[in-house]
C-alpha cells in the first residue's frame, strides 16, 4: 500500500497522510529476448541446482475490463496440485482500487477471472493468498470504510473460498480499530505440526505515535481471530519504522515472522525475525538476520520519467522488504533487494525516497532455525550494474529454493525489465539465471505495485509479476517445470 498509487490508502513513506492517485499506463517497444532456459548436466548430484524450463507467458489476471492491475500474490491448493489462485490490486476507475482474483484448474496454463473480494468502499490493497490443509483458500487484504463525518477507518479482511478460488463469498475481519498496513497471511499445512491448520496474519500497525509489528492468529478456519501480539516496536516518533511482515511456517509447525527495521531518512536498515513454537501464543524477542545495511529500505529505480533523479517522487518504486521460505532440516531462507552496491540521490522532502541505481537481490540462509545466518550473497549472475528487484521465493518438498525477480539486464538504458529465475539448495550454488518472460516490459512512469509472488507445487513453479507490455499494468505468469 503506497501513496504512489494515489489511492486513498496511507503512503508508506508519508505515514499519516491520505492521498488519491491513479495508475498510469505507457507502452514502449521491448527489446528482443535471448534464449529462455539453461540446462545443466543431468548427472549432477542431488544437492546441485535443478534445471528448469518455462512455458509461454500468460495473462494471469483473466478477462478484466479495468485500467490496470498490480501487486500479485498467488498460492496452490494444498490438496490439488493443479489448482491455483492469484490475487491482485485492480483499478476499475477513478477514486477506486479493489482487490480482484483469478483461478486456474490446470496448473496455471489457463486462467479465469473470478471477480472481486468483498469490500466496503472499493478501497483495497496488499493482497495475500494462502491455502489450508483442507484445500480452502484464504485471501487477506486491506479495506477502508468511509466514515460519515469524513476520513476512513482501516481494517484487514480475510475472505474464504471453499470451491477452489472460483468464489470468495464470505469473510471475517482479522484486524480492526487500528491502522494496519502490509499484511501477509500464512497457514500451517504440515502433517508433523501440532498446530496444523492454524492461520497467521502479520502486519504493521500505525495507529500510535510509533509503529508496531503485530500478528493475529486463527485456530478455527478464519472464523475468529486472536488479540494482536506485538512482535516488535519502532522507536517513538517518526524516525524509525518496522514494516514488511512475512509469516513463514516450518515443517515442525514453528511459525516465523520476518520484517525490516529502518530509519525514515535513509540508511541503515536491518532485517529481523521472531518465532513461535506454540501456535502464536508466545513469540521470541526480535533477532537479526542481517543488520546495519548501508541501504535505504524504500527507494526509486530508473523508469521512463525524465524527472528521475532530478526531482522527488519520480522513478519506479522498489524496497528492501524481506521475502522468506522454510526448507528442510531447520533451514530458513530470506531474500531482499537493496542498493548496498549502488548509489543514490537523496532529496530533502520528508517521505521522498532516494533515486538509486544498481539494486541487487540478496539471500541469507540459516541451517539451525535462525540461530545463525550466512553472510548475504547475490542471487543474480548479471555482471553489470542493471537493477534486480522485487524477489519472490518458495521452497519445494525436498528443500530446493526457487527464486524469481524482475531484472533490467537486457535494457542498456536500465529502464525496461524482464522476469528471471534461479534455484538453490544451500544458498551457495545457484542455477545459472533463466529468463522467464518472453517479452521485455517497459517500466512506464507511474506506480507498479510493491511486490510480486511465486507459488510452487512439487516440480511446478508459477511466478506472477507486474508487466506493462500491453500498454497498461497487468499481471503475467509462466509455468515452469523442474527437469529432474
Amino acid at each position: 500500500m503506497r501513496s504512489h498509487t494515489r489511492s486513498v490508502f496511507v503512503a508508506r513513506r508519508s505515514i499519516y497522510a491520505l492521498a488519491v492517485l491513479g495508475v498510469g499506463l505507457i507502452l514502449l517497444t521491448p527489446p528482443m529476448p535471448p534464449a529462455r532456459a539453461q540446462m545443466e548436466d543431468p548427472r549432477a548430484p542431488s544437492s546441485s541446482p535443478v534445471p528448469v524450463t518455462f512455458g509461454p507467458d500468460l495473462l494471469a489476471a483473466g478477462d478484466r475490463r479495468t485500467r490496470g492491475a498490480v501487486e500479485p500474490a498467488n498460492a496452490f491448493n494444498s490438496l490439488n496440485p493443479t489448482n491455483l489462485v492469484v490475487g491482485f490490486i485492480d483499478d476499475p476507475g477513478p477514486n477506486a482500487q479493489v482487490c480482484g482474483f483469478s483461478y486456474s484448474a490446470d496448473g496455471g496454463s489457463t486462467w479465469t477471472y473470478g471477480g472481486r473480494v468483498p469490500s466496503s468502499a472499493d478501497l483495497n490493497a496488499d493482497p495475500s493468498i494462502a491455502s489450508d490443509p483442507d484445500g480452502n483458500f484464504f485471501y487477506a487484504y486491506l479495506d477502508a470504510f468511509n466514515l460519515a463525518g469524513g476520513g476512513s477507518e482501516f481494517f484487514v479482511r480475510v475472505a474464504k473460498s471453499t470451491d477452489g478460488g472460483r468464489t470468495f463469498p464470505t469473510f471475517s475481519v482479522a484486524v480492526s480499530g487500528s491502522f494496519p498496513d502490509k499484511e501477509l497471511i500464512a497457514v500451517d499445512t504440515s502433517a508433523r505440526s501440532r498446530q496444523r491448520g492454524t492461520i497467521y496474519l502479520a502486519y504493521s500497525d500505525r495507529s500510535g505515535i510509533g509503529i508496531d509489528l503485530r500478528v493475529v492468529v486463527s485456530g478455527d478456519g478464519g472464523a475468529s481471530w486472536s488479540a494482536p501480539r506485538i512482535l516488535a516496536a519502532a522507536a517513538p516518533g517518526f524516525s524509525e519504522v518496522v514494516i514488511g511482515a512475512v509469516p513463514v511456517i516450518a515443517s515442525d509447525g514453528t511459525a516465523y515472522v520476518f520484517w525490516s527495521r529502518f530509519v525514515e531518512s535513509g540508511p541503515p536498515m536491518s532485517i529481523e525475525f521472531s518465532k513461535s513454537e506454540d501456535g502464536g501464543d508466545t513469540w521470541s524477542p526480535p533477532a537479526p538476520v542481517v543488520a546495519g545495511l548501508p541501504s535505504p529500505a524504500f527507494f526509486r529505480l530508473k523508469n521512463e520519467s525524465k524527472q528521475f533523479g532530478k526531482q522527488p517522487y519520480y522513478g519506479m518504486v522498489a524496497d528492501a522488504l524481506p521475502r522468506a521460505a522454510a526448507g528442510t532440516d531447520r533451514t530458513l531462507f530470506v531474500v531482499w533487494s537493496d542498493v548496498t552496491r549502488g548509489s543514490c540521490v537523496f532529496f530533502s522532502e520528508f517521505g521522498a525516497e532516494p533515486a538509486c541505481s544498481n539494486s541487487d537481490v540478496w539471500l541469507s540462509v540459516s541451517h539451525n532455525a535462525g540461530v545463525d545466518w550466512s553472510a548475504p550473497v547475490t542471487v543474480s549472475d548479471d555482471t553489470g550494474a542493471a537493477d534486480q528487484f522485487f524477489p519472490a521465493v518458495a521452497t519445494h518438498p525436498d528443500g530446493l529454493l526457487s527464486i524469481s525477480w524482475q531484472d533490467k539486464r537486457l535494457d542498456p538504458k536500465n529502464s525496461s525489465f524482464d522476469a528471471f529465475y534461479s534455484n538453490t539448495f544451500d544458498g551457495t550454488t545457484f542455477l545459472p539465471n533463466v529468463r522467464v518472460s518472453t517479452v521485455t516490459s517497459p517500466s512506464g512512469a507511474r506506480f507498479g505495485g510493491d511486490y510480486n509472488w511465486m507459488a510452487v507445487s512439487g516440480d511446478l513453479i508459477v511466478p506472477v509479476w507486474w508487466d506493462r507490455r500491453l500498454g497498461r499494468s497487468d499481471i503475467f505468469t509462466a509455468v515452469g517445470r523442474l527437469q529432474r
